[in-house]
């Protein structure tokens, strides 16, 4: 997986073995130092590599999936988690967050891009 230094952290924490290349460090909520595209290639290429070497050796398990998906969100900006609750199924549990019980991995994807594009809505208004 690539991203900022902080996803991988967080990547790493959630999933035990995971291989991460971090190619840019976060300096904020919108602000990253990336590192030079060549830089980052060579880096998610030793990455992948390494990330096949662990998948053929069996160090990587595929993630049981619960029988209970639930998602929960904390929406920063006040206001947005009024537009999120309209989503059918999402039950508000407090000023800012919102819950919804998904059926499905791609139904709980589903959900999290729609209350993203809610708040970035909300936010551009």
């Amino acid at each position: 997986m690539t991203g900022d230094d902080v996803i991988c952290a967080v990547a790493e924490k959630a999933f035990p073995g995971v291989v991460t290349v971090p190619v840019k460090t976060a300096l904020g909520r919108t602000a990253t130092r990336s590192k030079h595209p060549a830089v980052a290639r060579e880096a998610i290429a030793a990455g992948a590599a390494r990330a096949v070497a662990s998948a053929l050796s069996g160090a990587i398990r595929p993630v049981t999936i619960p029988d209970e998906l639930a998602i929960e969100a904390e929406l920063r900006p006040n206001g947005a988690a009024e537009l999120a609750a309209l989503v059918p199924g999402t039950e508000r549990t407090g000023a800012r967050t919102v819950r919804y019980q998904a059926a499905s991995p791609r139904t709980a994807l589903d959900v999290l891009i729609v209350w993203s594009a809610l708040t970035s809505h909300y936010l551009s208004r």
